[in-house]
């Protein structure tokens, strides 16, 4: 499941919708059979309420699909999907390419490159090789417009 999204700072705490963590979050061990970088993450990203984010957006939740590929040269690249959760993909950016995804033990790092100049960033730690819980950032021109929770599941 993947979060995604950014909330200002007046949201009121009960408005927030619960998020659950990843299914074995609380244990740190990878499946050594599953190459991250080689996979197809399905998941949720919820906007968190924020002094940068607008209004209208706090608490946004959307359906978030990474596929991962692994080009002969060894470079990874692959697909960003975005679709409605409860509020539509933030700036209407329902597509993107992944330019750069690199894994550091278990921890997962994809930048995204929306076809309106926006720049996805979705950090993670990698559970049980099948399981990602962590956060995005949205950036345009150098500037934080949304971040919010990650979280998601191996599809392949």
């Amino acid at each position: 499941m993947l979060l995604l999204g950014l909330m200002p700072a007046a949201c009121a705490s009960s408005d927030r919708p619960t998020v659950q963590p990843a299914a074995g979050a609380a244990d740190g061990a990878t499946n050594a059979n599953s190459d991250p970088l080689e996979a197809s993450w399905d998941g949720t990203t919820l906007a968190v309420c924020g002094v940068n984010t607008y209004p209208s957006r706090c608490n946004a939740q959307q359906k978030v699909k990474i596929t991962l590929l692994r080009n002969d040269n060894g470079r990874v690249t692959g697909y960003y999907a975005c679709s409605y959760g409860n509020q539509t993909c933030f700036r209407q950016n329902t597509t993107g390419k992944v330019t750069q995804a690199t894994l550091s033990g278990n921890q997962l790092f994809i930048r995204v490159s929306c076809p309106d100049g926006t720049g996805m960033i979705f950090q993670g730690r990698v559970v049980n090789g099948d399981q990602i819980s962590g956060g995005y950032t949205a950036t345009t021109g150098g500037s934080v417009i949304e971040s919010g929770i990650w979280r998601a599941a191996r599809a392949y």
